[in-house]
């Protein structure tokens, strides 16, 4: 790259200070051409004037520091301006630095971009950058800075190393075709496919938690109509974002409501109650998007009246309801509601116990009585939501969407692998070769120009 750049790398728009960046090989002498006086020391912040090399008119009074190359975060020189955040001000130095004819303005993701290809970052640490310019809760922040202290990108290179040794292993027992393969080579491969195999199930099954961190832990709240599933999100999230009323089926349609707890994104889902035998087609239709909602859940509360017949609920909710399905199902919860109503504080173990032998073992069913009008135990119920999905110890986990799609395709070709159990070796070497490829594309040691400007276009032009 032998052109220099320049941009604005805070939001556009008055504020305190703002900086503009610039790298390449002339950025110290583009800033020379501003009649900056430049301090003979790099890394240190220098107070400096800069002036219109056309025609001598003052652009701001201001501090500016620049980083000599490599050990910049572009692996190129690169100046920085802090600047009076005015738009006058921004505009001004903009419009200078674009008249001068070596330096042009950086794409979106630009320094970033050059940060990678100069081996400045790993790919998977670009992505996380890109991520950590998302965040807005405090688990979001912590995961993602987790991911970029670079045991992600180790973690990566640990599976793909793996792989290319089997695929040597395998070519060389190629060349015994001709004579008895031995017999313990060839354990050792599938020894190692193996272990691959349950490496990166665990860490793509703890992963998708993680990425529910992103996404906000969804909780999907179900229950037969006029249970007081509205109510109930309206108190957890301290929002009416749910009309709640005395009629039956008033909720038709979805409607989400967010709250942070924990450090982590909860995102309500209210649904239309489920019923056998409505002719009505608004409300059938309701239903089946509540059927829909439940199958992307991470947590689902189902809301029993326990002034009616509970029972006859569940049995309602479980004709139309399949738990069992749920890929990244992590906990249900019994909410007996109305509690204020009724006499009832016994649990029916009967459900529960039916519950859990729907659900896979891993999925936690908890019951607790409750009153939405009263709030009674609310903070019970928040308690049972509040659940830190990734330990401390297991932060370096992916919640690049990317990422788990080329874990989930790689898995998929392992599991292809370990079906030929008695083909031709070097059809298997043919397998072993495609998984070492789709590993390749996780850590950028093929071509990426596709995947880094998908990426980029999320980022400002600054960065």
């Amino acid at each position: 790259m032998d052109d220099t750049i320049y941009g604005l790398s805070t939001p556009f728009g008055k504020s305190g200070i703002a900086i503009i960046r610039i790298t390449g090989e002339r950025a110290i002498e583009a800033i020379k051409l501003l009649q900056c006086t430049v301090s003979s020391t790099a890394r240190v912040l220098f107070r400096t004037k800069l002036f219109s090399q056309f025609d001598g008119a003052q652009l701001d009074d201001c501090m500016c520091v620049y980083f000599l190359a490599p050990n910049t975060f572009t692996g190129e020189d690169v100046v920085e301006f802090h600047v009076h955040g005015s738009v006058a001000v921004i505009n001004g130095i903009l419009e200078e630095l674009g008249k001068i004819p070596f330096l042009r303005e950086a794409e979106r993701g630009e320094f970033t971009k050059r940060a990678f290809k100069n081996g400045k970052m790993s790919l998977s640490d670009v992505e996380a950058l890109s991520e950590l310019l998302q965040a807005e809760t405090s688990m979001q922040r912590r995961t993602i800075l987790a991911q970029m202290s670079g045991k992600l990108h180790k973690t990566y290179k640990r599976w793909r190393a793996a792989v290319i040794e089997c695929m040597y292993k395998m070519e060389a027992l190629i060349d015994f075709s001709s004579e008895e393969v031995p017999e313990e080579a060839l354990m050792s491969v599938e020894h190692a496919i193996f272990s691959l195999r349950n490496d990166m199930q665990a860490h793509y099954m703890r992963s998708n938690e993680c990425r529910a961190i992103f996404e906000g832990i969804k909780v999907i709240v179900i229950g037969v109509p006029n249970v007081g599933k509205s109510s109930i999100i309206n108190l957890i999230t301290d929002e009416d974002i749910a009309i709640v009323s005395d009629i039956s089926g008033t909720t038709r349609d979805i409607i989400s409501a967010s709250k942070e707890i924990n450090g982590i994104k909860y995102t309500f889902y209210d649904t239309a109650g489920l019923r056998d035998g409505s002719l009505d087609i608004i409300e059938n239709l309701g239903m089946h998007r509540a059927v829909e909602c439940v199958t992307s859940a991470n947590i689902v509360l189902i809301v029993i009246d326990t002034t009616a017949d509970i029972t006859d609920q569940y049995q309602q909710i479980e004709s139309k309801i399949s738990l069992e399905k749920i890929e990244f199902l992590q906990k249900v919860v019994l909410l007996y509601n109305k509690s204020d109503l009724s006499c009832t504080q016994e649990y029916n173990t009967d459900i529960i116990e039916a519950i859990k032998a729907r659900v896979k073992n891993h999925v936690e069913v908890h019951a607790i009585t409750f009153s939405a009008k009263t709030a009674t135990k609310v903070h019970t119920l928040v308690s049972l939501l509040e659940k830190t999905y990734i330990e401390y110890d297991e932060l370096t986990l992916t919640s690049n969407l990317r990422q788990l799609n080329i874990i989930k395709n790689t898995l998929a070709k392992i599991e292809e692998y370990i079906t030929l159990q008695n083909a031709y070796l070097d059809i298997k070497a043919h397998v072993i070769r495609e998984i070492a490829q789709s590993l390749a594309l996780l850590i950028g040691e093929v071509d990426v120009e596709e995947i880094l400007d998908n990426i980029f276009s999320n980022f400002c032009i600054g960065k």
